[in-house]
Parts: C-alpha cells; structure tokens; sequence
C-alpha cells in the first residue's frame, strides 16, 4: 500500500511540473434501448463505460461511471525565438512546429518544451486507483 501511496505521490508531482492541461467533464449520460451505457462527449458522441480515445483537440479521454477525464497528449515549444518565429499546431499529427515567421519553410530551434504527454499516465493510473477502491469497499460489504 505504501509503495501505492508513493508511486501516484510521484505521479502528481510529475503532473504539476509537466505543466498538463486537463478537464473533467461531469456525467452526461449517454442511454442505449433505455440503458445506461457510456459518456456523452461535448460533440454529442457516446463512450461506453472505461474506453478511451483521443479527441479532435488531441486530448487523450476516458469514461468513468462518474465522467469524463481528458488530459493532453502535446508537448507545447517554449523557449525560441518568439520575435523572429512562431509555433504552429498540427492537428493531424497532434504535435507543434516552431517556424521562422517570415518563411515557414525554416524551421527554429527549440531550447525547451513543456510536456502534458505525463497526463495521460496520470489519468491512467486514476483509473487503477478507483478500481482498487472499488473492489476494496465490494470486499469490505462483503465481509459485513
């Protein structure tokens, strides 16, 4: 348990100095034939119940009987030249490229990046965690 304990101590730390941008979207519950079945995304499209996928904006998601957890998958360039070049993002490949403002054919070093990739382990392992819970309440009702 303490190694549990220390493992997601490690993991949060890492999530606040990756500088990851992620949301949680409250329960929309997405019903099939009268069921409950998944998560309504905002663009309206059903998840079932613990899948995951990356979205249009490169955010990788999950569904959760409680919601939707989304965490971005980018690394963001910081430390160019931003008078002589611009980032640019390619929302097909998920990933920036930091070019010459004048010529976009040039592309410009890069000294720095801040990553968010760290967030979706750190989604993951929320997922592992209430899980565990989960199983350990159902233990804990069952012994009672």
């Amino acid at each position: 348990m303490k190694t549990i304990l220390a493992c997601l101590l490690v993991l949060a730390i890492s999530v606040t100095l990756s500088n990851a941008v992620c949301f949680y979207e409250p329960l929309n519950p997405g019903i099939s034939r009268g069921e409950l079945t998944g998560c309504l995304d905002s663009n309206g499209e059903l998840h079932e119940f613990d899948t995951h996928w990356t979205n249009t904006d490169c955010y990788y998601c999950s569904c959760t009987s409680s919601g939707i957890n989304c965490c971005s998958t980018f690394v963001r360039p910081v430390g160019y030249d931003e008078e002589k070049c611009v980032s640019i993002f390619n929302k097909e490949t998920c990933t920036y490229k930091v070019v010459e403002k004048e010529d976009h054919s040039k592309e410009c070093p890069v000294y720095a990046a801040k990553c968010a990739a760290i967030a979706v382990i750190f989604s993951i392992s929320n997922r592992y965690t209430q899980i565990f819970y989960e199983q350990t309440e159902e233990r804990k009702n069952f012994l009672d």
